[in-house]
């Protein structure tokens, strides 16, 4: 579980098998989300702002961003068998 991240956070990176990450991120945090997974759930904010998704039965694939679309800020997630969510 990871909560309290700031504005201008240069970079946060998640890698996981059987893992399960909670992310509890207000919705004013600016950041630009890639996340990939094997058999796993990727859930994000209906706020999210989706530029490419991948959904299939085995694999997905998610990239878009909150706030502007020149955020600095990365989050990258790669699972396997797992799950992200971000609330």
């Amino acid at each position: 579980r990871l909560n309290d991240l700031i504005n201008g956070f240069e970079e946060v990176q998640l890698t996981g098998k059987y893992t399960v990450f909670k992310l509890n991120i207000s919705d004013e945090v600016e950041y630009f989300l890639e996340a990939s997974g094997r058999y796993s759930d990727i859930d994000f904010p209906s706020s999210f702002n989706i530029t490419y998704e991948r959904d299939g039965s085995s694999y997905h694939e998610v990239e878009g961003y909150m706030g502007s679309t020149d955020v600095s800020s990365r989050l990258k997630a790669k699972l396997d068998y797992g799950e992200l969510s971000i609330y």
